[in-house]
């Protein structure tokens, strides 16, 4: 999956598709030209990286700091992996793949280009294994985001409680017709 948003001329927006594939959460990522400025400030040595393995390194670190995604025990997914995708178009954006090992993610943490500027906003998908698409928006203000995995027992046990009860309410109203009525005629 590629990510083609197409807004690399908005230099305070960074774009990310989080998805689940099979033993790995695979992060899309797309960034305005700015990302350079970001790298740069994270790591001088970036204005002097002339080969692309030297470019991912300095990424790499970069993404391991400001990109972390949790387990529900707090436990952080390791970052296995970034490439640079190659895009042949006139584009400004820059874009990466980051591979996590891991697929549980509960908490993700992203403070990518936040120190850059004020508005910088980050847009995040994440795509369960269901296929359900849900969108948070990362900034100063708000860094990181809980997904919230749905909780189906909760509604099972309401169910049942609701059964339970009409099922009671029903044997005690046949209890009830079956048993003689006895007058009193003293």
């Amino acid at each position: 999956m590629c990510i083609l948003f197409g807004y690399a001329h908005d230099t305070d927006k960074a774009y990310f598709d989080i998805v689940t594939k099979g033993n790995n959460t695979v992060v899309h990522s797309e960034f305005p030209w700015t990302i350079r400025n970001a790298l740069i400030a994270y790591d001088p040595d970036f204005n002097y990286a002339k080969t692309e393995e030297e470019i991912n390194a300095i990424f790499f670190n970069y993404a391991k700091d400001k990109l972390k995604l949790y387990k529900a025990n707090g436990e952080e997914l390791s970052l296995l992996e970034v490439i640079l995708e190659k895009d042949n178009t006139h584009n400004h954006a820059t874009k990466y793949t980051l591979i996590y090992k891991g697929t549980e993610v509960e908490k993700v943490y992203n403070i990518i280009m936040l120190d850059l500027m004020k508005s910088q906003k980050n847009y995040n998908w994440y795509t369960n294994y269901k296929g359900e698409k849900i969108e948070f928006i990362t900034s100063k203000l708000s860094p990181s985001f809980n997904i919230k995995v749905k909780n189906n027992t909760k509604i099972y046990t309401y169910y049942i409680l609701i059964f339970g009860f009409i099922i009671l309410l029903a044997v005690l109203y046949f209890l009830r017709k079956k048993r003689p009525i006895i007058l009193d005629r003293s």
